[in-house]
């Protein structure tokens, strides 16, 4: 697993399978959650890398309704 980067406002910057692992979720439902529009967008970290915002992952989190 890679670590984590950091964004220039201090945020980590999680890779999928990190973000992933956060939500609990398996790689294909994470996918799946990418075609929702309210959905946090990957970040480009280079040429094909792409990562999450982990400031915006727990803003999508809190968003969510309460079971």
């Amino acid at each position: 697993m890679d670590a984590p980067h950091t964004n220039r406002h201090g945020d980590r910057i999680l890779r999928a399978a990190d973000a992933a692992r956060k939500l609990g979720l398996g790689r294909t439902s994470f996918y799946n959650l990418l075609k929702e529009e309210n959905f946090p967008r990957p970040i480009a970290l280079g040429t094909r890398a792409r990562g999450y915002s982990e400031h915006e992952l727990d803003e999508w989190i809190n968003s969510r309704p309460r079971a």
